[in-house]
């Protein structure tokens, strides 16, 4: 399994960060997020997948954004 996510389509709600936590960790903690939206200086988005992400079969990352920007399926 894998996650795309479309940074085009991203608003920077970083529910995708509080889902990810939800679903790693028990709680809402973005801190123990496998995803990250990084807000730069000049105002774009950077969104970092690290390598802890599970790639979960039913990722509650893609289930919880709202604008359907990420996107899991296989390698």
């Amino acid at each position: 399994m894998s996650i795309t996510v479309d940074s085009r389509r991203c608003v920077g709600c970083r529910l995708c960060e509080l889902a990810c936590s939800l679903a790693r960790c028990g709680r809402f903690n973005p801190d123990q997020a496998a995803i990250r939206i990084i807000f730069e200086d000049d105002g774009t988005l950077t969104i970092a997948i690290t390598e802890a992400c599970l790639a979960c079969r039913r990722p509650l990352c893609a289930a919880f954004c709202p604008v359907g920007a990420i996107v899991s399926g296989e390698n």
